[in-house]
């Protein structure tokens, strides 16, 4: 039938949008859109842990210069973010940003042991802060300055561990990198482990990030882990074995300790 016959109607040429593509196009697409926001969040966050680390390292330079001038760690009644305004003087204005209404310093996800006392221990964790994205790690500073990172096991429920960061404050560090809960246990917990009659110098041994073996002198101490947290020592003297069962919080900081045999301190030098 003619085209010109009045009966009948020609449709007109479909109209294509310039940016129709393949169901295969779209799949290379995506997937090099996902690709590149995993390279963007892995670079955010390895510029961001050199910074966290740094402002904590300038803070405990500042309490080290603020304990010179008044003989003790600060303190205030109102609280850790209080205590730590009174570092002012010693860190640069641009650094942090300050409440000056509130006289407090706001803007740093950091926990800091503000103890009435002023005084601390010189392996004593006195601040805490978690890295950016990180669950199962943090930056810890002692009293004497040094900042270091710390592994724990995954959190069971963060529902019952938000506020996680103050469950380290007040802990010991020991010679062989492990954190105890408190100053007598960190005190009986030196008596086998510090090397003290053997010599100064530790030959160590580790698996990945776990310490397994640690020596000095006539001293030598093998380490035993369940689920990535330390359960056993086995502690060798020129004079005999002493066993210890170790007990570990979910942030991997030691809280119990038993030693065998009864007599484990006459094989001490």
């Amino acid at each position: 039938m003619a085209p010109s016959d009045p009966y009948v109607t020609v449709a007109p040429d479909p109209h294509h949008c310039w940016f129709q593509f393949s169901l295969k196009t779209m799949f290379v697409v995506v997937t090099l859109l996902s690709l590149f926001s995993t390279w963007l969040a892995i670079e955010l966050h390895r510029k961001a842990v050199p910074s966290r680390r740094n402002q904590l390292r300038h803070i405990l330079i500042a309490m080290q210069n603020y304990f010179d001038v008044h003989g003790s760690f600060p303190y205030h009644a109102g609280g850790s973010r209080n205590a730590l305004f009174l570092l002012r003087p010693y860190l640069t204005v641009d650094e942090f940003v300050w409440d000056e209404s509130l006289r407090k310093w706001d803007d740093f996800p950091v926990e800091y042991l503000n103890d009435k006392s002023g005084r601390r221990g010189s392996s004593q964790v006195i601040l805490v802060s978690k890295p950016v994205g990180e669950r199962t790690s943090a930056f810890l500073g002692e009293a004497d300055s040094t900042l270091f990172g710390h592994d724990f096991p995954m959190l069971p429920d963060d529902s019952l561990h938000r506020s996680w960061e103050t469950s380290f404050l007040g802990s010991f560090r020991t010679i062989d990198n492990f954190l105890v809960a408190n100053e007598a246990l960190f005190a009986s917990w030196e008596q086998t482990h510090s090397g003290s009659g053997y010599g100064e110098s530790w030959t160590m041994t580790s698996h990945g990030r776990m310490l397994t073996s640690a020596s000095s002198g006539g001293l030598s101490i093998a380490y035993e882990y369940y689920g990535g947290s330390l359960v056993r020592c086995e502690v060798t003297t020129p004079t005999g074995v002493i066993k210890e069962s170790v007990t570990t919080d979910h942030l991997g900081c030691i809280i119990e300790l038993s030693r065998e045999p009864e007599n484990w301190q006459s094989l001490l030098p």
